[in-house]
């Protein structure tokens, strides 16, 4: 009985579909809550992102506006704080998630897949095209008007929260746009669970350490020398902790 239960845990069905061997009427749905789960994946770390670099552009508009700068980095820290918790979450719940289901049988209607193809490119444009908006207001700063007692800094922190719209925007149809590739996300799965095959645990501890080392650089960097762009370690360290994943997988 104990081995029925684990097979139906791995197929994702109930113990009538795999003793009737009707396990394509069962798959045919979501068993799992594969798609509910994928969307709220695909909520929580998008906002999680975009409330961390908001809280930066509201620094700088409280800046602009002539607020005193201590509250302004009070500001950002309110944000930080929910928007690291968010993504912690988000990473949490997933990761056991594809413990608990290592397979999916697909579901999704070639209708479907269509519809979300057409939303992922409606997704990325929106999320390009708000970042350029911003970016254009920034090359327009020296003629844009300006409150009275404001400065600069106000166009700035406008730069900002649209790149926090826009890359919360891409995040958000880059991962629902994965969601919609099951046997990937399968695949993925049994390369760990079938195969034997394990990511280096290398990887997590560099990067690790590179996140550490940012966090340092920016508490240093905004404390101790007051560098204004002192957030940028952040995306940095990301990158480089891309970098080591790719390094050390073509390694194995």
């Amino acid at each position: 009985m104990d081995k029925l239960l684990e097979l139906c845990d791995l197929f994702s069905c109930n113990l009538d579909g795999l003793l009737r061997g009707d396990l394509a009427a069962a798959g045919a749905g979501d068993a799992a809550g594969y798609d509910a789960h994928m969307n709220w994946f695909s909520k929580i770390i998008p906002v999680g992102i975009a409330i961390i670099i908001g809280g930066r552009a509201l620094f700088k508009i409280l800046q602009g506006v002539g607020i005193d700068k201590s509250l302004g980095k009070a500001a950002f820290f309110l944000a930080l704080i929910p928007g690291v918790l968010l993504l912690i979450v988000g990473g949490m719940q997933h990761s056991q998630f594809l413990k608990k289901h290592p397979h999916i049988e697909p579901f999704y209607s070639e209708a479907q897949e269509e519809a979300g193809q057409r939303r992922f490119v409606v997704w990325i444009a929106t999320g390009v095209g708000v970042i350029l908006c911003g970016m254009l207001v920034n090359i327009m700063t020296d003629v844009l008007p300006l409150p009275p007692g404001g400065n600069e800094a106000l166009y700035d922190g406008v730069f900002l929260a649209s790149v926090a719209l826009g890359v919360a925007a891409l995040v958000h149809g880059g991962l629902q746009k994965r969601k919609y590739n099951i046997p990937s996300y399968n695949e993925a799965r049994q390369e760990t669970t079938l195969s034997g095959k394990k990511e280096n645990p290398l990887i997590g501890k560099l990067c690790g350490i590179i996140m550490l080392v940012a966090t340092l650089l920016f508490m240093g960097s905004l404390f101790l020398f007051e560098w204004e762009n002192a957030w940028v370690v952040f995306p940095l360290g990301g990158i480089l902790c891309a970098i080591v994943s790719i390094a050390l997988e073509k390694e194995e």
